[in-house]
């Protein structure tokens, strides 16, 4: 039977019912950044970075509900990298926290042409956005992402989602071969993960959190 046949009048075109939201994240405002940076460098504290986030965060919601999107994302605009919805949340990794300046340095080496300079290559830098070793078991210390959801969620008239990045590509960013006092092996690295992402998923539907998007782009590989 066609779709045509198996659809009568009164059900709403097809294309009625394809959901629209972000895939990923939405470009930094320059006020942000400039925060960013600032705050990296001991001039403002973190209540004043938040600050200037909440003004993104809102103007990025507003962009969203005016084009019509029917779930709407913080533009994870309080993120340095994607990735940071689980390596900034948890505790246990060999690494340090990241700068925006840090961040764009990688980036720019890692653009076609460009080679990475010595320094950027032994950054130790955030967990998962550079491959890293564990230390301890890694344990939630900060549940960003619920952060990020109640902000969000109380910003917007639609629905907003999370995104968290699947266990694949946090296992694709494991320094697993220097980890072995703490795991055995991978795959009790990778049950470490699994549960500590449910913690969180369960944290967002507790909270009202109706859309969780697992961003793997592992899997294209």
């Amino acid at each position: 039977m066609s779709t045509a046949q198996a659809t009568s009048a009164s059900d709403p075109p097809v294309l009625a019912k394809i959901r629209t939201d972000v895939v990923g994240s939405l470009l930094r405002p320059d006020a942000v950044k400039q925060a960013r940076v600032a705050f990296d460098e001991g001039k403002i504290d973190e209540r004043a970075l938040h600050a200037i986030e909440d003004d993104a965060v809102r103007a990025a919601v507003r962009l969203q509900e005016a084009a019509g999107l029917d779930v709407v994302t913080d533009g994870e605009i309080r993120r340095l990298n994607f990735q940071d919805s689980f390596g900034a949340s948890v505790e246990g990794y060999d690494a340090s926290r990241s700068t925006l300046k840090v961040y764009e340095r990688r980036v720019e080496g890692a653009a076609p042409g460009r080679r990475w300079d010595i320094a950027q290559m032994h950054d130790v830098g955030t967990a998962v956005s550079h491959r890293r070793p564990a230390k301890a078991r890694l344990k939630l210390a900060r549940n960003i992402p619920l952060e990020e959801y109640r902000f969000v969620g109380a910003a917007a008239q639609k629905p907003a989602k999370v995104s968290l990045i699947g266990p694949d590509r946090i296992a694709q960013r494991f320094e697993y071969e220097n980890s072995t006092a703490v795991y055995r092996d991978l795959d009790a690295f990778v049950a470490e993960v699994v549960a500590i992402e449910r913690q969180i998923v369960t944290s967002l539907v507790e909270a009202g959190c109706r859309y969780v998007h697992i961003d793997a782009p592992g899997f294209t590989a």
